[in-house]
């Protein structure tokens, strides 16, 4: 590739996690990790919220999700992305 690409040039092949709300109960972050690193993607798309966070949030008017007591699970994953030199898109969900 050429050096003066930018980054989402040089992403091929992408990944998405689309979370609901129940998840913060039972989201495996290491599941995802591993998966990630069979599938070689080299990107991932996350949902974030919108509709509902799935990060800890003081924005008035923007609920946490149901389930996600004190995880910041939107966090968690992003962090598990970074660890494999994944690029990492915050997906809004305009609902």
């Amino acid at each position: 590739m050429r050096s003066n690409e930018s980054w989402f040039d040089k992403v091929m092949r992408w990944g998405q996690v689309n979370l609901k709300e129940d998840d913060p109960l039972t989201l495996d972050v290491d599941f995802w990790k591993r998966y990630w690193q069979r599938t070689k993607i080299h990107g991932v798309t996350i949902n974030a919220g919108v509709g509902v966070a799935y990060y800890p949030t003081k924005i008035p008017l923007h609920r946490k999700a149901k389930f996600l007591g004190e995880r910041d699970v939107f966090g968690e994953l992003v962090a598990a992305a970074r660890q494999l030199g994944l690029r990492v898109l915050a997906r809004l969900d305009p609902n």
